[in-house]
């Protein structure tokens, strides 16, 4: 058990996990600002009653399916929303966004499942090992993600292009 009144391991990973998920979703908004006409395959199959479509644009009724989509997916996994930004970013395959970082969807899926058990009392008391290394690889998805977005949309991440500092400040391990 952790020590109470000082977040552990345990609490670490719980809230890393939750932070990336809200990363994801947020990233998933943002490419629906940048391009919404990117979502069109992803919406295609949307059922639209003839009210609904009656006398508007594409554009409007993309926009009302797309925030509809998107409040549903914030009750959707993390994987579901990865699978939807690679989908939306379509990266080249090994795409090299931070240095030393290969995106693992087994390893965040062993995490997840490890967050699952703590939740529901299965893995308390058993050890985490390497817990920093686990925290780090789940911040560096949210950067790799936030990469992938940058580079599909020509996006600036920062007066002096943070997508260059977390390449050059990450050293292959």
């Amino acid at each position: 058990m952790e020590p109470p009144g000082k977040p552990g391991r345990f609490t670490s990973l719980i809230f890393a996990h939750s932070v990336l998920d809200g990363v994801a979703l947020d990233y998933c908004r943002v490419t629906a600002l940048a391009e919404p006409g990117a979502w069109s395959q992803i919406l295609k199959d949307r059922p639209v009653t003839l009210e609904e479509a009656k006398g508007r644009p594409f554009e409007e009724m993309l926009q009302k399916h797309l925030e509809r989509y998107l409040d549903q997916l914030e009750r959707e996994s993390l994987f579901r929303k990865i699978d939807v930004i690679y989908r939306i970013c379509q990266p080249a395959p090994n795409a090299e966004t931070i240095r030393g970082y290969t995106f693992d969807r087994g390893r965040l899926e062993q995490l997840d499942r490890l967050r699952h058990e703590i939740i529901h009392g299965a893995a308390l008391g058993q050890p985490i090992p390497e817990i920093e290394k686990e925290l780090a690889y789940m911040l560096d998805t949210a950067n790799h993600l936030m990469s992938l977005i940058a580079l599909r949309f020509g996006l600036k991440l920062a007066g002096e292009h943070l997508r260059s500092f977390i390449l050059k400040a990450r050293q292959p391990t």
